[in-house]
Parts: structure tokens; sequence; C-alpha cells
């Protein structure tokens, strides 16, 4: 394996977790629009694809039903979510050690999310310092949603790294195909919003169970 001078991370259910606030702010939209609240373990699952389709799964809309619907709940969470995206937020137990461990060895970092842009960058700058990261790409920024590997494309372009050089952490298959689709080498970690049983179909070459675990990876 070539040594890595990049690590793309995923956001949600990677670096932070953020699961239950997203359930509030779902079920607060549900309840305002005549449907019932669902379990923050149905949220679990309804996570990864951005606001939109999670609030498309949440209310039980098949795709492409109900377009204009849909576009009103997408609108609300949105702006219940920027007046709430603290609430039950937190960084996953040492992620602020690896982080700096990697920036003190020279490992540049990234974030390539699903979730809006604006709100991504609101949580970044509430639980970090943004200029660790070399770049930060969320969903509505100018490229497709992940698995679509643009987002990633640009980033290793902006950090100056090649993919054969890269790491791409996340959660979900949708982490895992991105990385595969952009040429990188996925790293799956467990302690997100899949299990590992939901992860292991599509045979991820790489686990970790916990972040301080990313670090033999790169020799530190």
């Amino acid at each position: 394996m070539k040594p890595k001078n990049l690590v793309i991370f995923d956001l949600d259910g990677t670096l932070i977790d953020s699961l239950a606030g997203i359930a509030y702010c779902a079920n607060m939209v549900l309840e305002q629009h005549g449907f019932p609240k669902r379990s923050v373990d149905e949220h679990r699952l309804f996570v990864g694809s951005g606001l939109r389709e999670l609030m498309r799964k949440a209310a039980g809309l098949k795709t492409g039903e109900s377009t204009a619907l849909l576009d009103t709940l997408y609108d609300n969470i949105l702006q219940v979510y920027h007046e709430n995206y603290t609430i039950y937020l937190t960084l996953y137990q040492d992620i602020d050690v690896l982080l700096r461990k990697l920036l003190e060895n020279k490992i540049s970092i990234a974030v390539n999310t699903n979730k809006n842009h604006q709100l991504t960058l609101k949580i970044i700058r509430h639980l970090f310092d943004p200029s660790i990261f070399c770049e930060i790409i969320g969903s509505n920024h100018g490229f497709e949603r992940k698995p679509d590997p643009k987002g990633a494309f640009h980033i290793m372009e902006q950090c100056g790294v090649k993919a054969e050089n890269t790491f791409y952490v996340g959660d979900t298959s949708v982490d895992l195909k991105t990385a595969q689709a952009a040429g990188i080498t996925p790293i799956t970690v467990t302690w997100g919003f899949r299990t590992w049983e939901e992860l292991a179909p599509y045979k991820p070459p790489h686990r970790i169970d916990q972040p301080l675990d990313l670090l033999p990876f790169l020799n530190l």
C-alpha cells in the first residue's frame, strides 16, 4: 500500500454523532405534517443520503411520489435543523486526538458529506477550527451527492494529493461506493450509523472499530 498524505472523512457517523439531533428535528417536522414520529434507530437507517432522502423515507414516500410534499418537508427540516443543529451533537471519542495526530504528521484532512453544505459549515465551526481541513464539501455545493465521486476528486485536486495517496473514511455503504468510484482506498468504521452486520455484505476491504485504529494504517 502506497503512503497516504490525505484522509477524507465523512461527517455524520464518522467524525460526529448527530443521530439523536437529526431524529429530534425530523420528528418535529413529521409531527407538524401529521406523520407518525420515528424511533432513533429507524432514523439511523434513513441517514446517509442527505436530509431530503431522510424525510422521504421517514414519511414513507416512494421515490418520485408527492414531490411537492417532499419539497415542503425538506424545506422545513432545513429550517428546523439550522435552528437546532447543536442539540445532542457530540464528537465521537478520540476524534480530536486522531485529527491532531494526523496534522502533527503532515497528513491533510478533508470532509466529504451529503449533509447540506451550509449546515456542514455551521457544525464544523461549532466543533472544530475549520482551517484544519484542506477542503470541506457538503451537498448543494456544486457537486452531486455521494456516491458520485466528483466531490472527492475536487478535494484531492484542492489538497494536491492523488487517489493512490488517499484514504476515505466513512460509516456507510455510500462512503465505500464513493471511495471505490474515486479510486481511493476505503476504510469503514463501525462506531457510526451502520452495524458491521449491515456493512459486511458490501465487502469493505478495511475496518476500524475506534478512531485511533486508523493510525497504524498510516504507520503512526
